[in-house]
């Protein structure tokens, strides 16, 4: 008679919290993750920086873009949810609400529609106004999902930091 033993390891469950923060390759913004969540095994390229929780499926995009040429933080998130409204099929969206993250001010709205290969996707979009950008923190699960992910995507907002630039960049 065999006997296997086997041990499986999950990073910091039962341990002190350990957070993760990624750098944009420019290092204009930072995202501190929490524990549980670190590099994807395959990175959006769409995306300035993304991470992932593999334990609960859920994913994480942020794009940084310059204030040039838009002119509210309603305006440009108003183009961001149309953008994203029309690459869904049955596509959803809240109206969007005006929130504080770390002292700035944001708007988050929730999408939820079938995506390109027929998958239902669920997102929770939080556009983070500073002084010179719009930075979206766009978290991301299966649509059936989305209803116990939210509050988890939401708060990956309060994680963004812009950084200043070093002079000479």
């Amino acid at each position: 008679m065999a006997v296997v033993v086997s041990t499986l390891w999950f990073p910091n469950l039962g341990g002190p919290a350990k957070t993760n923060i990624l750098r944009s390759q420019d290092g204009r913004i930072e995202l501190e993750l929490p524990a549980g969540w670190g590099q994807p095994l395959i990175p959006n390229p769409t995306c300035q920086m993304s991470a992932a929780n593999q334990l609960l499926f859920e994913r994480v995009c942020v794009i940084s873009q310059e204030k040039k040429g838009f002119t509210d933080l309603a305006r440009y998130g108003g183009i961001i949810r149309k953008s994203m409204l029309d690459r869904l099929g049955e596509a959803e969206s809240t109206g969007g609400e005006m929130v504080q993250v770390n002292g700035r001010s944001a708007l988050r709205y929730e999408i939820a529609g079938t995506g390109r290969l027929g998958m239902g996707v669920g997102y929770v979009i939080t556009i983070v106004e500073t002084e010179t950008r719009f930075n979206q923190v766009v978290g991301y699960v299966f649509r059936a999902q989305l209803p116990l992910s939210r509050t988890h995507l939401a708060s990956l907002a309060s994680g963004l930091r812009e950084v200043t630039a070093p002079p000479g960049r």
